[in-house]
């Protein structure tokens, strides 16, 4: 299940062989067997493919209970996602300064563009 797992996520998002064993720094004949089912990445290539694709590891291995919420939000910007990821982990009165500051720079955005 895990090789047409990576299979599915890799062309659900457009991605070659070569792009996706880059970004997880292994050959694409390393990676291509993993998606042939010729090889079994260890667990911790496993965590990294799972990070990369934005899914769990069960997921990843056929635990179809395991699926991501459904209100993921994939961002694909590596800088963005770094970002997203920061403000999650801020205490909530540091979100919610953010957000007001979010609010305050939409209306300022929309008033300038009347």
């Amino acid at each position: 299940m895990l090789n047409i797992r990576m299979e599915q996520e890799r062309l659900k998002r457009g991605w070659k062989q070569d792009q996706v064993a880059s970004r997880i720094g292994v050959s694409r004949s390393a990676y291509s067997n993993y998606e042939n089912g010729n090889r079994k990445p260890d667990i911790e290539m496993v965590k990294e493919i799972a990070q990369l694709y934005e899914v769990t590891v069960d997921y990843l291995v056929g635990n179809d209970q395991a699926v991501a919420p459904e209100k993921t939000i994939i961002v694909h910007d590596p800088k963005l996602r770094a970002f997203f990821e920061q403000v999650m982990l801020s205490p909530i009165r540091q979100r919610e300064e953010l957000m007001r500051f979010w609010r305050f720079m939409r209306e300022d955005s929309q008033d300038s563009e009347k």
